[in-house]
């Protein structure tokens, strides 16, 4: 693939590969943008290195995680996890199921970490033993792991897979495993009713040095 690059003195030509998928990408957003390759590809570099807004697609918002977290601490805990859950709902159909089919641990770790990272949700962390163990971190408050906690459930249900969630204000931890792990039992068995009282919640929606779970069966 060859790229030009123009300012207001000059133009470069740069050669470099890519993946087949990633050519077909860029060529039907082309497309439905009706501009060229090389004026795209200029739009998405320039962007990526001097722009002070990130790239976005049609009907996309750019939003700082403060603005994020203000709305979040304005929800009721279950719109939150609802909004959480659709989310997910929608991101299963439009992204997962047509570009892997078959969703594997390895590409539900690889979708989480998108979606933490790029999508800037917060860090990503994560462990391998007998059980994969992922850790977002982030600073959107306990509502904001309410939302978190429901885009990764709603996932794991959707792909078939085993696991507990636990949250706290600022990280949501995901314990995911295939069926036959030895931690399926022992997971089960630790989420036994919850008969302690809620704690209160803060005017800003936090429960600080608390922890919530929930376990999904295979």
């Amino acid at each position: 693939m060859q790229v030009g690059s123009r300012d207001s003195k000059r133009t470069v030509n740069g050669t470099f590969r890519v993946s087949r998928e990633t050519y077909d990408a860029i060529r039907r957003e082309a497309l439905e943008n009706r501009t060229s390759v090389n004026t795209l590809l200029n739009q998405i570099l320039w962007t990526h290195f001097f722009s002070e807004w990130p790239s976005l697609k049609p009907k996309q918002v750019a939003m700082s995680t403060l603005t994020f977290s203000e709305i979040m601490s304005r929800l009721p805990d279950d719109d939150a996890k609802r909004i959480g859950g659709l989310v997910a709902q929608r991101n299963w159909k439009s992204h997962m199921l047509p570009r892997y089919g078959a969703v594997t641990i390895d590409i539900l770790a690889e979708f989480l970490r998108d979606f933490a990272q790029r999508g800037g949700y917060g860090s990503y962390y994560e462990l391998q033993n007998h059980e994969r163990i992922i850790t977002i971190k982030h600073d959107l408050g306990f509502r904001g792991s309410i939302f978190i906690a429901a885009y990764e459930e709603t996932l794991i249900k959707l792909a078939g897979f085993g696991a507990r969630i636990d949250t706290t204000e600022n990280e949501v931890i995901l314990k995911v495993w295939v069926k036959g792990s030895p931690s399926t039992a022992s997971a089960r068995a630790s989420d036994g009713p919850d008969k302690t009282k809620p704690p209160a919640v803060d005017s800003k929606g936090s429960v600080p040095g608390t922890r919530r779970g929930v376990s999904l069966p295979l």
